[in-house]
């Protein structure tokens, strides 16, 4: 038995599903389900048992799943020791990233830690919050940019917690809408307003299933959509209004359309980078740590993140 069929086996149990485990771990589902198969002969016992259709651990399954996590986290501590000596940074990271400006925050950041870590290979994932906190937990995913919006607290003390910038939710609109004429916007100047929405629960939709239930606002959905093209197309033709993060609407530069700032508190957000509290953590992830948290490094980033009134 070595390293990389534990690993198979965590993800299999943190999945409670071989074929989840087989897509994250880029193998066949036949090839991971023999793999375990040995294991279980090479022990003597079974690991799991099927229930509702997913894989749940059995008793020693589970003692056996405790023991190969704390194996893995020393193998990790050992191989980071592995170059201490060497001053050489290496290594393979997993980064989330949340919709709300996760995608913009890595851009900026990574050209320039690419060139002083060129040794340390970065995959990305881009996921809802939830599902982005989940996988890190589950250490899927090494570290995320999220909205702490969506971070309750209980979540909260579940992971260690960098905060790195300021973003903005803004409502964009068709110059040609009577809500362009405003400087600024409420809640309640939704009220009967059709609303174009992102397919997303956590991106625009979050500010207005939580938020407008403490307003007068009653909002109309008119459609939704994943593709945020098509969706300032149909704000452009006055077929409805978005809320939207201020990042994406300033990347299309239309001048047929608007982004209104909200007076209200819930559209300023605070961007920061999560990790599993309490983790060892490699030489290639203490340096993504380091330097995206060095806030110097998003000075430029402010006028693509919020909206600045002239």
């Amino acid at each position: 038995m070595d390293i990389r069929q534990l690993h198979y086996f965590i993800q299999v149990a943190d999945c409670g599903n071989y074929s989840k485990a087989s897509q994250k771990l880029f193998i066949s589902q036949p090839a991971l389900s023999k793999t375990i198969k040995n294991m279980e002969e090479e022990m003597g016992f079974t690991f799991f048992y099927t229930h509702q259709r997913k894989q749940h651990l059995t008793d020693a399954g589970q003692a056996f799943y405790d023991k190969a996590v704390h194996i893995l986290k020393e193998y990790d501590a050992l191989m980071n020791t592995e170059y201490e000596d060497t001053g050489v940074v290496s290594g393979h990271l997993t980064i989330g990233l949340s919709a709300a400006a996760g995608p913009a925050m890595f851009a900026h950041v990574s050209p320039k830690f690419s060139s002083i870590y060129p040794l340390i290979d970065i995959s990305l994932i881009e996921k809802d919050s939830s599902i982005i906190q989940e996988e890190v937990f589950k250490r899927n995913i090494d570290a995320a940019f999220v909205d702490l919006y969506y971070l309750n607290s209980e979540d909260s003390s579940l992971f260690d917690i960098f905060e790195v910038a300021k973003s903005e939710l803004v409502a964009v609109v068709s110059t040609d809408n009577p809500l362009s004429e405003k400087k600024r916007i409420y809640f309640d100047d939704l009220d009967g307003k059709d609303i174009i929405f992102f397919q997303s629960d956590e991106s625009s939709f979050g500010l207005l299933s939580i938020d407008l239930r403490s307003s007068k606002a009653r909002p109309k959905m008119v459609m939704s959509s994943s593709q945020w093209h098509l969706i300032f197309d149909l704000v452009e033709a006055d077929y409805g209004i978005t809320i939207a993060p201020y990042y994406i609407y300033s990347k299309l530069s239309n001048p047929k359309l608007k982004a209104i700032p909200f007076d209200e508190p819930s559209s300023k957000r605070s961007i920061a980078l999560i990790t599993k509290k309490d983790e060892n953590r490699s030489r290639a992830l203490k340096a993504f740590i380091e330097f995206t948290s060095n806030k110097e490094l998003y000075a430029d980033l402010a006028d693509k993140l919020n909206l600045i009134e002239g």
